[in-house]
């Protein structure tokens, strides 16, 4: 008998000679751990360029993704290519209400807020949990 690299035999040896103990990593990372992510904030690196230049999402810029190029209106102020977020607002473009007695419900303006009566910090993760299983 003889061996062929056609046989379905064959396939499971090279899965092993090329791929054990090597990470396979997500889009986003590189690296023999896919410890580096060259592009930041969600951008992706180009696979077909051989620069590997990030296409960023909207709203972002820069070589790795890292400068911001607007907040929401009203929510926060471009400073240096980053959001100075007003009072009771935070994330990247100021899109999220920062809520301390009570559970943020979705992003962006039309975000609601329950708020909870007698509820501490410690305890929002929980309703957090309890509200991602709702939906």
């Amino acid at each position: 008998a003889y061996f062929s690299i056609f046989s379905s035999n064959f396939i499971p040896l090279l899965f092993f000679l090329f791929l054990k103990g090597k990470c396979h990593c997500q889009p986003r990372f590189e690296g023999k751990r896919c410890e580096i992510e060259p592009c930041l904030n969600g951008g992706m690196r180009s696979t077909f360029s051989s620069n590997g230049k990030c296409y960023c999402p909207y709203g972002l810029t820069g070589e790795k993704c890292e400068t911001v190029t607007h907040c929401v209106e009203g929510k926060g102020k471009l400073i240096d290519g980053k959001c100075k977020c007003a009072d009771r607002w935070s994330g990247l473009f100021c899109q999220s209400r920062t809520c301390y007695n009570g559970v943020s419900v979705g992003t962006g303006v039309s975000s609601s807020l329950i708020v909870v009566p007698f509820f501490e910090r410690t305890h929002l993760a929980l309703v957090a949990l309890a509200l991602a299983y709702m939906y």
